[in-house]
């Protein structure tokens, strides 16, 4: 039995991997403060818990597009690998605000 493959499929994976950037901004917004608290001059709002929204937005964008598009599925894919990185603990060391002192708990 052949694979029905629909003629919208590229263009869907076009619109949707244009949203993805979109879905990592919102999640930041979301929780933005506008303080100035990240150590890159023109994204001085963006800090650890921008990071980890923005992230998780792009991540939640891939994994719904990942599924919804039945093809082009790389676009989809890369964008869950960059979302789940960007959450991962050391890009949020990263972006903190204080200095992060490594087994701070043990030494003194």
């Amino acid at each position: 039995m052949p694979v029905f493959r629909s003629p919208s499929g590229p263009a869907g994976a076009t619109v949707g991997g244009h949203a993805l950037p979109y879905a990592a901004l919102a999640g930041a917004l979301a929780v933005s403060s506008g303080d100035p608290v990240g150590p890159l001059g023109p994204l001085r709002w963006v800090g650890a818990p921008e990071l980890l929204a923005g992230s998780m937005g792009l991540l939640l964008a891939s994994v719904l597009g990942l599924f919804g598009v039945a093809t082009r599925l790389r676009v989809f894919v890369a964008g869950a690998v960059v979302g789940a990185g960007a959450g991962s603990p050391p890009s949020a060391a990263w972006c903190s605000s204080r200095p992060v002192r490594p087994l701070s708990c043990c030494v003194r």
